[in-house]
């Protein structure tokens, strides 16, 4: 019982100490795509004649989504902002994809939004060309295809990622020398958390998709998205019944959100035509398997 215990708190030490070193990368990410979002912030301003009023500390609703918010009322142009949102991700290396809406502070409505694929040449953008009355706005940008985490530097992040994976090597190295000396002893492993889906294989645990032995990794939000709909697989579940569930009241989602996700899952599950997530109009969503 010592020996065992001994070898999970050194694995556990290991883990520790590489979280620790990429603390730092990641913390920088984070400060980056905040710094995006402000520079945004202040060019709409700007783009209305503004050059006094603040942009009000960034916050963060979900897993990608960021809430620019302003000190006072000001006349919003869509194609500034569209020309702004665009140069600025393309110079910051922030996203390749990006779904920005426009709120009114007062109603809460949408006025303006729209989807952006930066890699498609010469994407047009619906509702363009507009001058809103000067008023109160909130602007949510949603991150679709990040790529903010190239900007780190190469050296820095290669002797992170070195040190991370030599300490976690070492912890692996010891925890698979325990288990061979345990095997004799060992239970039969529960696979109840392996769900075949077509040609994947669903695994909730470790929050991953597997297909041609290729893993793909999930976001938590994506893991219960994808539970969801499983459990009430070629059945329609609602909109609200989907948020409920998924996001429950934490109050981290804004519009388009589960739009998104539904979008993700697709992508991830493009390996098997007989696999489909169904958009039941006006009603919500549905998980078709085709035999």
């Amino acid at each position: 019982m010592t020996k065992s215990r001994g070898i999970l708190s050194f694995f556990a030490l290991t883990i520790f100490m590489g979280i620790q070193l990429g603390y730092g990368q990641g913390a920088q990410v984070g400060k980056q795509i905040e710094m995006a979002m402000r520079q945004i912030g202040h060019q709409v301003l700007s783009a209305s004649n503004d050059s006094t009023s603040r942009v009000l500390p960034i916050e963060k609703s979900g897993d990608s989504t960021y809430l620019i918010q302003f000190e006072h009322d000001f006349q919003l142009n869509s194609d500034a902002v569209i020309g702004i949102v665009d140069t600025v991700f393309i110079e910051g290396n922030i996203a390749t994809e990006y779904i920005l809406e426009v709120f009114d502070c007062d109603s809460g409505k949408v006025v303006y939004g729209y989807g952006r694929n930066l890699e498609v040449a010469n994407e047009m953008v619906a509702c363009g060309g507009r001058v809103y009355d000067k008023a109160c706005y909130q602007m949510a940008i949603t991150i679709i295809n990040p790529v903010v985490g190239e900007i780190v530097d190469e050296k820095e992040s290669r002797a992170s990622a070195w040190w991370i994976w030599f300490l976690i090597g070492l912890g692996v190295a010891a925890v698979l020398a325990f288990a061979v000396k345990k095997s004799t002893s060992r239970k039969t492993e529960d696979h109840s958390h392996l769900i075949p889906l077509g040609n994947y294989l669903f695994d909730k645990r470790n929050m991953e998709l597997r297909i041609n032995n290729e893993k793909m990794e999930l976001t938590g939000k994506e893991s219960d998205l994808l539970s969801l709909l499983h459990s009430q697989v070629n059945s329609t579940l609602e909109r609200d019944v989907i948020l409920n569930a998924v996001w429950g009241d934490e109050g981290d989602y804004v519009g388009r959100t589960l739009d998104v996700f539904i979008s993700k899952l697709r992508k991830k599950l493009e390996g098997d035509d007989r696999i489909k997530i169904v958009n039941v109009r006006g009603v919500g969503y549905k998980l078709v398997l085709n035999s």
